[in-house]
Parts: C-alpha cells; sequence; structure tokens
C-alpha cells in the first residue's frame, strides 16, 4: 500500500522560482526552494524568535549561490550546508547558468503570520 500527494507551490507567483513546504507531524518542516540563475533573494535578518531561525540551516542540493553578510561573500554549493545565526544579515544570489535548489529544515511549521524575518534597512 502506499500513497502520492502533491507538495503544493506556496506562492506560484513568485518570479524567481519555486517553493514548497513539506510538512511533517510534531511541527517539523523541511522547505524546498528552486531559484533561477542571477535571481538574487534574502536581504533580511532573523531575531531567533522562531525556534527554526535560531539558527538558520540550509542544504544546498544543486547549482551553487553566493551567499552575502554585509561586506562579506562566500560561494556555496550542493553538499554544502549554511548555518545562519541569528541577526545576521543575509542575502544571496544564485551563480552559474544553472538554478540553485536548496532545503531549509524547520523544527517548527512557518507561520506566515509571524515569520520572524526582518529587512535589512
Amino acid at each position: 500500500m502506499f500513497k502520492i500527494r502533491d507538495i503544493p507551490e506556496v506562492n506560484p507567483q513568485d518570479v524567481r522560482g519555486w517553493t514548497r513546504e513539506w510538512k511533517q507531524p510534531g511541527g517539523h518542516q523541511i522547505t524546498i526552494y528552486r531559484r533561477e540563475p542571477g535571481v538574487e533573494f534574502g536581504g533580511h535578518f532573523h531575531k531567533g524568535d522562531d525556534p527554526s531561525k535560531n539558527p538558520e540551516k540550509i542544504l544546498v542540493i544543486v547549482g551553487a549561490m553566493e551567499l552575502i553578510f554585509g561586506d562579506e561573500s562566500v560561494i556555496v554549493s550542493e553538499g554544502q550546508e549554511i548555518i545562519i545565526y541569528p541577526e545576521t544579515p543575509h542575502s544571496a544570489r544564485v551563480v552559474g547558468d544553472k538554478e540553485v535548489i536548496y532545503i531549509e529544515y524547520r523544527n517548527t511549521h512557518f507561520d506566515k503570520d509571524h515569520p520572524d524575518t526582518y529587512p535589512i534597512y
């Protein structure tokens, strides 16, 4: 016996690419992101009020992206984990000619009404 379940896109109109939230019992969630070549995203920080952002944990599955932390930047690629601690301003840009697919592990379900995401001023 088996079951197949569609995981719908969170925001199908997002021009950066798609996002899907794979929610599990007990509040655990894996958010899967696909971002197109050249796309920039992020531009925020987290206060750590959401346990899933204290720290934020991301694993790159396909492609590469440049992570920007103020005046510093680093390229992360397939198989690399990024751990971003609260109060760390960060943004990212897909590098190369291939999309990037990455996952964010969450120990809580995402709450769009309390995202613990604050724009960099």
